[in-house]
């Protein structure tokens, strides 16, 4: 690959990257249109909802960055090999975590409604 063309794929992709992270500020923000049909208490568990989520993301930053930069300096075939083991790995941990996660919360469901004062689980 010349020279040029890493600087267009890198500037295709820093593009890409500029409209997924706008999109996600229109759509966080324009969420909130929804609030005029939930009740009151709801729409309080939504945003509280949406306030969790955020915080769970701060990890993900850091991993984000680790994984480009291993993968920007993967030159050999046995390096993008290793990365990809490497990003296997972590989306099955990921998904282990997960699906922990969810079992968690679906066992405790009633005492996660009751801390966080959520009245009914259907919106």
């Amino acid at each position: 690959m010349s020279h040029s063309e890493t600087k267009l794929t890198f500037f295709r992709q820093s593009g890409w990257m500029v409209i997924a992270a706008t999109l996600s500020g229109v759509f966080m923000f324009g969420v909130h249109i929804f609030n005029r049909w939930m009740p009151e208490d709801v729409y309080g568990a939504f945003g509280t909802s949406l306030a969790l989520m955020t915080w769970l993301q701060f990890p993900v930053v850091g991993l984000q960055q680790t994984v480009a930069q291993q993968g920007a300096a993967a030159l050999t075939d046995t390096d993008r090999r290793r990365q990809t083991y490497t990003a296997r790995r972590l989306l099955l941990w990921t998904f282990l975590l997960w699906l922990v996660i969810v079992t968690a919360a679906c066992i405790g469901l009633r005492s996660l409604m009751a801390t966080f004062s959520i009245q009914s689980a259907s919106v």
